[in-house]
């Protein structure tokens, strides 16, 4: 059984929501930055011990997991973190693409100046971040594009199916958005996103979003097949 070093999460004056809250923050990063595998059992009561809280916001905790994708639950085995195929990664995509075209063609006829603006200072940052080598910094400001896309489109059930899909693929994102190079292409595909809704146009935003997300899903492809088999060498771990 491996030890894995999680924050001191314990904290008498936090009510049981909001310590299951940062029992959920703590596992989920533990997982999409791969420290804990696919393929890994995670059992209520070891977590609880080695997180030090009680197994109450570890299962409300878990419970969330299995909401987002991240983990499955087996009847009296516990949970085991979600694997993904290449198969997978084509139908989360092709998802994410019908929900995103929808978006940004609402957006193009909707969007504010500050929220252009907005936009505009998240590829300011991006490219600050690519000059300076600390690509591995760049996932926040991606998520944060994403969303300020959605927010712009003023639909609430877009809004949410969309967060539902980026919480999907952040795990490989946090992969992909640490090589130079794959950063470089993100940056580049939301600079012509920006620019098409500048321009008011909706059929340019839309082929724009529709490049940018074919490039994004032909490399987490690639890595999720290096991740499945880096994870096949350590499936018999357990949490």
């Amino acid at each position: 059984m491996q030890q894995l070093d999680f924050k001191t999460l314990k904290n008498p004056k936090q009510s049981s929501g909001s310590l299951a809250e940062q029992v959920y923050k703590e596992l989920h990063w533990a997982i999409i930055t791969g420290k804990i595998p696919s393929g890994t059992r995670l059992v209520e009561s070891v977590l609880a011990e080695q997180m030090g809280v009680s197994r109450t916001p570890v299962r409300e905790a878990l419970q969330k997991l299995v909401s987002d994708g991240s983990v499955y639950g087996i009847p009296r085995a516990g949970y085991i973190v979600e694997d993904m195929s290449e198969r997978d990664v084509v139908d989360l995509f092709m998802a994410r693409a019908a929900v995103e075209r929808i978006i940004v063609r609402l957006a193009a006829e909707r969007i504010t100046g500050d929220e252009l603006n907005r936009l505009e200072g998240n590829l300011k940052q991006m490219t600050k971040l690519l000059k300076g080598a600390l690509t591995n910094e760049m996932i926040d400001l991606d998520t944060d594009f994403h969303q300020l896309l959605s927010r712009a489109a003023r639909s609430k059930t877009l809004y949410e199916l969309n967060q539902l899909l980026i919480r999907r693929t952040l795990r490989f994102r946090v992969f992909c958005l640490r090589v130079p190079e794959i950063a470089k292409v993100t940056r580049d595909g939301h600079e012509l996103i920006v620019k098409a809704l500048k321009s008011n146009d909706p059929r340019k935003a839309e082929e724009a979003i529709l490049s940018h997300l074919e490039d994004t899903k032909k490399t987490v492809a690639y890595y999720v097949e290096e991740l499945r088999r880096e994870s096949f060498m350590t499936s018999d771990l357990e949490f």
